[in-house]
């Protein structure tokens, strides 16, 4: 009897660790899950903070990209007009040389028809 007393004790011994260690790793578990939930939410935060410098970084890149470009339209427009100013000029002057050239080769015709 009392061999299977002691027999008795113990497999109610060992029936209650191994409750107590299956409710211990429910425990575990629901904490495990709540850290894991908690290191989703400041990771998915980092993640977020991330985005906003790399949204500011981006923009700011940006801005500058199209004040780079703004700068060079206006300056190869400026270089066209000054180009084509010079060629106006050149133009004009070879316009006067032209007809100068033309009004001498009509008194050099007309002198040759005199004679």
């Amino acid at each position: 009897m009392k061999c299977l007393m002691k027999h008795l004790i113990f497999d109610d011994i060992n029936n209650l660790n191994d409750d107590l260690d299956i409710e211990m790793s429910k425990m575990n578990d629901d904490v495990n899950i709540k850290e894991a939930k908690i290191m989703k939410s400041n990771k998915s935060k980092e993640k977020e903070i991330k985005m906003k410098f790399k949204r500011a970084k981006s923009t700011k890149r940006e801005k500058r990209r199209k004040m780079e470009g703004n700068i060079k339209e206006i300056r190869t427009k400026m270089k066209t007009k000054e180009r084509e100013k010079i060629k106006k000029k050149k133009w004009k002057r070879k316009r006067i040389k032209m007809k100068k050239n033309e009004n001498e080769i009509k008194k050099d015709e007309n002198e040759t028809e005199m004679k």
